[in-house]
């Protein structure tokens, strides 16, 4: 359990790097810095003279096993890629660079005031909930789950947990085809988290060559390679989603000296040298056409005000922490009706349920009022195939083997004779000519071209040229095992050269070589570099 939570936090923190970005440097105020330095960095401080001189903590090399960043170790000897490979250089080395300052950041213990102080930047007004999790998918006894934090405010939605939050705006719809490019964008993107007092350290704006967007720190004027927060945005520049991971205690380790570019240069061509630093290559793409495709349409239940709907589903049960309200949540919808009937439906959290009502979309909410409720012993859901007809006004799925229903709250515009895929939720016998299904989602029934896989499924070419076409100073990400679920996640920021460039066959390739002098980092066991 502890594994999958440490890849989880990775796989939310770090961002794959591509070459060829562009940036547009902002920045603010430095954050405090006031956290202990975590012992299992200053420990190694007393295995070298020059650091302890110096005061600085001894680092860990890139290549450790108790660290995890970005890419991956070289293997050495003939297991090394780039063994037979030569090396050029199309672009100036940085230079005048002579030291750079290591961080070590932590998520901190998460409180309830901490909760309620992000929740009020966002605009959250209301209870602190934490979720109710039935007895079967509680901790085992003795251990405790994860703190998580939940505020709501109309159709919008904040998950505050120890180590970050996530906001949601359910009111707020993307249509992925259509997103605003990067120049129109990135000021509303950073108009906003300003006003939630969110960019409250330096940061810079990253373009990626796809035109999305990311948001690097700035640790003394050299970028993360962390994206800080992770946006999805609508033309219409309302933020959908978006997710964050501050971390609150940050603490300076010291002004390092470095290697320079140079150095590093001349490191990443021996094997040796290789044997200390990281990569990561992007297979080439294949070079087959890709097939025009078709988006199938989608249609979902009419959601408007007054519309009634039939609902099958586990209910998600809120209670606030000072325990005076509840909070039930059917999908989309918050649960309304009277106060003795939600208590009893929040005592079935584990169990399906039978609900029907009608939608209630006041100020700004998107709520829905009981009107009745049964539970039920098992759920299966209906996967239909078949075609949409229209009898005396109402949509009509006769499926495949000829079977009919009456579409429950069906929009208008699902075209007649329409072949389609239908995932059903429950049918009724309402007294009609046909039982009348409830309903998640119809899709449109498409038939797809074969697709070639997107890499090419031949031998990877050997390489036997990189050509390195930048060059810069970056803070690489470093995660520190703490040993035990109690004890607080840490990352080191370290400054390393990265080298972006391409091999012989076009694959994009990333080098990340230490930048600390050497004399500053902990001695990794070698891979043999022989043969």
């Amino acid at each position: 359990m502890k594994k999958l939570h440490i890849l989880l936090i990775l796989f939310l923190l770090i961002l794959v790097v591509s070459c060829g970005t562009e940036t547009a440097p902002t920045t603010t105020d430095e954050a405090p810095a006031n956290a202990e330095v975590d012992p299992a960095v200053s420990d190694f401080a007393e295995n070298e003279d020059d650091a302890a001189n110096l005061d600085l903590a001894l680092l860990p090399s890139l290549i450790v096993g108790n660290s995890y960043g970005i890419g991956e170790p070289i293997p050495g000897g003939a297991a090394d890629p780039f063994v037979a490979a030569d090396f050029n250089l199309a672009t100036e080395l940085p230079d005048g660079m002579e030291t750079a300052v290591v961080e070590q950041h932590n998520f901190g213990q998460l409180t309830e005031e901490k909760a309620r102080e992000l929740a009020n930047q966002l605009g959250f007004t209301g209870p602190l909930y934490i979720q109710q999790i039935p007895a079967e998918f509680a901790p085992p006894e003795g251990e405790e789950g994860p703190t998580l934090y939940t505020a709501f405010s109309g159709q919008r939605i904040l998950n505050i947990s120890d180590t970050g939050l996530t906001y949601e705006d359910r009111g707020v719809m993307v249509d992925y085809t259509k997103l605003l490019p990067f120049d129109e964008k990135a000021p509303l993107v950073e108009a906003q988290l300003k006003a939630w007092n969110l960019l409250n350290f330096p940061y810079l704006l990253h373009r990626f060559p796809t035109d999305d967007l990311a948001v690097y720190r700035l640790i003394d004027g050299i970028p993360t390679q962390q994206n800080e927060f992770n946006i999805t945005m609508n033309d219409a520049g309302e933020i959908n989603y978006f997710d964050y991971h501050p971390l609150r205690l940050v603490d300076t380790l010291g002004r390092y000296p470095l290697q320079t570019a140079e150095s590093a240069w001349q490191q990443l061509q021996t094997a040796e040298g290789r044997s200390q630093i990281r990569y990561q290559i992007m297979p080439t793409l294949s070079n087959a056409p890709m097939p025009e495709f078709v988006n199938a349409r989608t249609w979902a239940p009419l959601s408007e005000q007054g519309q009634e709907l039939h609902l099958y589903l586990t209910p998600m049960v809120f209670k606030s922490t000072d325990g005076s309200d509840l909070y039930i949540l059917l999908g989309d919808m918050a649960l309304t009706g009277d106060n003795a009937e939600i208590a009893e439906i929040a005592t079935h959290n584990a169990d399906v349920l039978h609900l029907w009502g009608t939608i209630d979309r006041a100020e700004g909410s998107k709520n829905f009022v009981l009107a009745g409720w049964e539970k039920l012993d098992s759920m299966e859901y209906l996967s239909l195939e078949g075609t949409i007809t229209y009898e005396a006004g109402q949509a009509v799925l006769k499926t495949v083997d000829d079977k009919l229903f009456i579409l429950a709250a069906a929009p208008t515009d699902i075209p007649e004779d329409i072949e389609v895929y239908v995932s059903g939720t429950g049918q009724r016998d309402t007294g009609a000519d046909y039982p009348v299904l409830d309903w998640n989602i119809v899709n449109e029934k498409v038939t797809y071209p074969d697709v070639p896989m997107g890499m090419s499924e031949e031998e990877p070419a050997a390489i036997d040229g990189v050509t390195i076409q930048s060059v810069e100073l970056v803070h690489f990400t470093m995660y520190r095992d703490p040993g035990d679920t109690h004890t607080d996640i840490s990352f080191l920021f370290v400054p390393v050269w990265k080298f972006d460039g391409e091999t012989n066959s076009g694959q994009l390739v990333t080098f990340w070589v230490p930048a600390i002098s050497q004399q500053y980092v902990q001695t990794p066991d070698l891979p043999d570099t022989s043969g």
